[in-house]
This record gives C-alpha cells, sequence and structure tokens, in this order.
C-alpha cells in the first residue's frame, strides 16, 4: 500500500487534457486541469480552444485535442 501511494500522487501531478479526458470548443474556464502547462509551469492548464491564444494549454493538449487547432476570432 505503501507503494501506490506515490504512484498515485506521480500520475495525478501529470494530469492533462487526456487525463481528464477534456477538450472545449471555445473559451471555458471550467475545461482546466492541474498539471504541467506547455510553458514548463505546474498549476491550473486549460483545454480549450482559447489557451492557444493565453498560452496555457495543458502539455498534451495538442496530442488530446487535434480538432481543436481552429483559428480563434
Amino acid at each position: 500500500m505503501v507503494l501506490l501511494a506515490p504512484w498515485r500522487l506521480w500520475h495525478r501531478a501529470d494530469a492533462g487534457c487526456s487525463e481528464e479526458r477534456r477538450c472545449c470548443p471555445g473559451r471555458d474556464p471550467s475545461c482546466a486541469s492541474t498539471g504541467w502547462r506547455m510553458d514548463r509551469v505546474y498549476g491550473t492548464c486549460f483545454c480549450d480552444e482559447a489557451c492557444r491564444l493565453t498560452g496555457d494549454c495543458c502539455y498534451d493538449y495538442s496530442q488530446a485535442c487535434p480538432g481543436n487547432g481552429r483559428k480563434m476570432m
């Protein structure tokens, strides 16, 4: 049981769009996770299309949300 606890913490620390199963259109503040962002900062990251403009996408956004690559106006 002791060995499982660190694994769970590490697994949760890497949460991103795919782990949370999130990909949202447009700007959606609730479409967030906690993990590594593309700018190498750890904390709240987003899985909505607006994250490309604001630079706060989760590290795996491009792979987890390939259809969200549209340009926003």
